[in-house]
């Protein structure tokens, strides 16, 4: 493995534009999609759709929106996003990657369902970090974008803090994407000790 896993610090260009989002996740998501597509025709997949949360209220906004899921939901294409049979077809590419890692969602029926059977344990989260550059590079054109949902991750028994997005971001950036910007989604909630933030990267 790279020795990004190893590194806390960002490789983001210094310049680079941050922006700070609220409401709810799908009005954040399509905000960031509006400014990014060309037009509501650009050809757009989402790799990780689940029950298209990230659409919510907003499905049919763009009319050329590939679903891809290992579970079939009816409205998808079944498939594994790590081998799917595109060849550079996309404009956008939106990739929501299972970010969670722990022993208690591997194999967690009720998780799989409402996101996908696509957890993991640390060691393989780490592998799809490394790896996702390269099968997303296949699918996206070479002037296309990817929309990256990741989120750090805390755990309160080791009392130890995991930078998850510094980790993909760099796994990007080494493999040659170009970092256009970044948006936080605060997705604070009522308690002050209970609370999410969570990063969207985008690249082309």
């Amino acid at each position: 493995m790279s020795d990004f896993f190893k590194q806390e610090k960002t490789k983001q260009p210094q310049d680079i534009k941050t922006s700070i989002l609220t409401g709810t996740a799908s009005d954040a998501f399509i905000s960031i999609l509006n400014f990014h597509s060309n037009t509501k025709q650009d050809k757009i997949i989402d790799l990780t759709c689940g029950k298209l949360y990230s659409w919510k209220d907003y499905e049919g906004i763009f009319t050329n929106v590939t679903y891809i899921d290992k579970i079939d939901y009816r409205y998808n294409v079944v498939g594994d996003y790590t081998n799917l049979d595109y060849d550079k077809e996309f404009d956008i590419i939106y990739f929501d990657p299972p970010y969670f890692f722990d022993s208690k969602f591997v194999n967690c029926k009720e998780r799989n369902e409402q996101y996908g059977d696509n957890t993991q344990t640390y060691d393989e989260l780490m592998t799809l970090i490394e790896t996702s550059p390269v099968f997303i590079k296949r699918y996206l054109k070479d002037n296309g974008k990817l929309i990256l949902k990741c989120q750090d991750q805390f755990f309160k028994e080791e009392n130890k803090y995991y930078p998850l997005s510094l980790y993909w971001q760099n796994s990007f950036i080494e493999k040659g994407y170009d970092l256009i910007d970044l948006y936080i989604y605060d997705n604070r909630r009522i308690s002050p000790t209970a609370y999410q933030v969570k990063n969207i990267l985008n690249f082309n």
